[in-house]
């Protein structure tokens, strides 16, 4: 199954459209099992969730304790290393190793079978001594598989310039198609990187009745009232729709997708079995979105009023 799930919401509260907050321990336990018993193979999580990593932790050592196999394939994100205040490049090589250590000690991990750096500003600054250590560590054991979680198409062409990664996590949605109107989702694919994309509700905006939504995206609204219509014509929930446009990008190896309750994530998988949207339908969603500005598709340049 492509789904992965997203635990950022297991570890904190996250997401423009949480209703109900952090899970308690036993409601992320009972998400985790769900997930485990319907084929989701993969979780996504990072150093900066919260308690995310320790949650995850916690499941899995139950199954080692049981003598049984790891249950899934996790991905997670450390910071870059550079940030605050450091004295030389060793010292932020050694912070970046102790971060990789800890990652694996909170997920009861011998090795990280995924880990990527959070920020895309990794590429760019100090020579791209971040990424070069990302590919020292995997070398040396410690990581499976190294990457990047990137932002804007600017960045996926900063990527495509690097040797020796595997995996790029970057931003695709319904209405967020610049990576595919492009042409650098189709080179991703052509060199083998495996893709994983996420914000594929753009962080629960894409569900959010119009008058939900705050007074600083109102310039959202018309494209939130084209996205409910077209479902409403398909007979889809406006979630369906956003999945299923996404899981049927061949490029696309994992859509990473979060949730609050277990009811949300059964939602998902079911979403994932639906048949596919004609390509008529695709081709009038590309058009219909293709002018949509930058400030609303990233997150990051989300503005709230103080």
């Amino acid at each position: 199954m492509k789904l992965a799930l997203g635990t950022a919401q297991l570890g904190m509260n996250y997401g423009i459209a949480n209703k109900t907050g952090q899970p308690s321990p036993s409601s992320a336990r009972r998400i985790l099992e769900l997930a485990n018993q319907s084929g989701v193979e993969m979780l996504d999580t990072a150093s900066g969730y919260g308690e995310s990593e320790t949650i995850i932790g916690q499941y899995i050592r139950t199954f080692r304790e049981a003598g049984q196999n790891q249950p899934f394939q996790i991905v997670t994100k450390i910071p870059d290393p550079f940030e605050g205040e450091v004295q030389s490049a060793a010292d932020a090589r050694t912070r970046m190793r102790e971060q990789v250590l800890l990652s694996m000690e909170r997920l009861s991990l011998s090795r990280l079978d995924y880990c990527l750096l959070h920020s895309s500003k990794s590429m760019f600054s100090h020579d791209g001594l971040a990424v070069e250590w990302l590919r020292e560590f995997k070398q040396n054991g410690l990581i499976g598989k190294v990457g990047i979680s990137v932002y804007t198409p600017e960045d996926v062409e900063r990527y495509l310039e690097l040797d020796g990664l595997d995996v790029i996590q970057a931003p695709l949605n319904i209405m967020d198609t610049r990576l595919l109107r492009s042409g650098l989702l189709t080179e991703l694919g052509a060199r083998k990187i495996e893709i994983h994309v996420r914000s594929v509700f753009l962080q629960g905006l894409l569900l959010m009745s119009p008058d939900e939504i705050p007074a600083y995206l109102q310039k959202a609204v018309p494209y939130i009232k084209q996205l409910h219509a077209l479902a409403s014509e398909l007979q889809l929930t406006y979630a369906e729709l956003c999945l299923v446009y996404v899981r049927d990008l061949k490029e696309v190896g994992r859509i990473v997708v979060g949730c609050e309750t277990e009811n949300q994530l059964r939602e998902h998988i079911e979403a994932m079995r639906l048949p596919k949207l004609p390509q008529g339908v695709r081709d009038d969603i590309q058009r219909m979105f293709s002018q949509i500005s930058d400030d609303i598709l990233n997150p990051s340049s989300w503005r709230k009023p103080k």
